[in-house]
């Protein structure tokens, strides 16, 4: 089995297990039924890209979407793409929004406005993503990633 389809499987199951892992999902209760939505939000809406200055990491760049009291879902995105990239997912915000979903991506390294430090990596990304949930006041969260954001998962 080759590499990227191996990735592709990971990243899809790592979406299932998060699903899976909510409330109402997984109990067989029929309270808990998703209704998947039959129409698409528009692209055009904007995410608003918030900043946290830290003394060690600098400037962080995150986006913090959906309800303050959601169940925490860090996105991790795809190589070369900013938080913004949060914003494909954009035409699933009904569906967001009736599984409580709150959708948190922090910048990584050298995309979008973040300074390139070559001397950065994954463990720098933790301490960003720490950093910032933190700020949230997150201490748990579903992780799941696109492309070349799943090695950081």
């Amino acid at each position: 089995m080759n590499k990227g389809l191996i990735g592709r499987l990971h990243t899809a199951l790592l979406l299932l297990g998060t699903l899976l892992l909510l409330p109402g999902c997984s109990d067989g209760d029929d309270s808990g039924v998703i209704v998947f939505q039959s129409f698409y939000e528009p692209f055009a809406r904007s995410i608003a890209v918030r900043t946290l200055d830290t003394a060690a990491q600098g400037t962080l760049y995150y986006v913090d979407e959906g309800a303050r009291d959601g169940i925490p879902v860090l996105l991790v995105t795809g190589s070369g793409t900013s938080v913004t990239a949060a914003l494909l997912t954009s035409h699933l915000e009904n569906l967001r929004d009736q599984l409580g979903i709150r959708l948190i991506s922090v910048q990584r390294n050298g995309l979008g406005p973040s300074t390139h430090n070559p001397d950065w990596g994954y463990d720098d990304y933790v301490a960003d993503v720490t950093a910032v949930l933190a700020h949230l006041g997150i201490e748990r969260f579903h992780m799941f990633a696109i492309s070349g954001g799943g090695p950081y998962t």
